[in-house]
């Protein structure tokens, strides 16, 4: 999973798979799907925080100050975005047409991601108590060494003082040439992040861990000159540690 903030929620593809023929019609209606994806996730943003104030506890009383950065994405909330997300994109095709056609769409995506909506508070919407961002894709620079030429594929996470995994970073990528070497810089450190973790590879997909242990968070990591060594792909990022639901107040997960 990830945090809810971490970036965007789904993709076109995602959108696909609850209505096939949606990106023809944003391209018959000129409809940017990219801003609707954002406007979905602001509207669900404000109406998270909302439900959470709400049900705030002297636990909590900082809510206006986290705001939404708690979040974890799950497969419910995932959905109210992508339902909220096309109901938003056939709104905007009736409101330019008019078109009966698209109103009878939009409704029923309104009425799909009002129903996901409550499925998210039923199920309980997840929270972390150590919130720590995606990453931003690392700094890479190539030094004189021992390294034959390649292309070298990079991404990289945060860990929080609990050890959690923040999200990864997009994949960054380094030609280099024989006789250098890989240097990979983390930038912009989260407050909260006392380590961080390289993942590298020889193709995006081939990106795996190449730290034992975590890497101090102002320390920069050398590829050695044994080369890339194999090991565990970068996860999705944190998972929720509890559930504020509707009518029960905390479920600790």
């Amino acid at each position: 999973m990830a945090l809810f903030t971490d970036g965007q929620i789904n993709n076109l593809r995602d959108l696909q798979r609850y209505e096939s023929g949606l990106l023809d019609v944003a391209s018959v209606e000129q409809i940017d799907i990219t801003a609707k994806m954002a406007l979905a996730q602001d509207m669900i943003a404000s109406d998270l925080l909302l439900f959470l104030l709400k049900r705030s506890c002297q636990w909590e009383p900082n809510r206006r100050v986290i705001d939404v950065g708690d979040v974890a994405l799950t497969d419910p909330l995932r959905r109210w975005h992508g339902l909220k997300t096309i109901a938003l994109i056939y709104e905007d095709a009736y409101n330019t047409q008019l078109n009966d056609r698209y109103q009878g769409k939009w409704r029923q995506y309104q009425q799909l991601a009002k129903e996901a909506e409550k499925t998210l508070y039923d199920v309980g919407v997840g929270l972390v108590w150590d919130p720590i961002t995606k990453a931003q894709s690392p700094l890479l620079i190539a030094i004189a060494g021992s390294s034959v030429a390649t292309t070298y594929y990079v991404r990289m996470t945060w860990i929080n003082r609990s050890g959690q995994e923040g999200s990864p970073s997009d994949v960054v990528s380094l030609p280099t040439v024989d006789g250098t070497q890989m240097i990979v810089s983390p930038v912009s450190r989260p407050a909260n992040a006392v380590g961080w973790n390289v993942y590298a590879g020889l193709s995006p997909e081939g990106a795996s861990v190449q730290n034992a242990a975590a890497l101090p968070p102002d320390a920069d990591w050398i590829i050695p000159a044994s080369g890339l060594k194999q090991g565990m792909s970068a996860g999705q990022g944190q998972t929720p540690d509890r559930f504020v639901v509707q009518h029960r107040g905390i479920l600790r997960g």
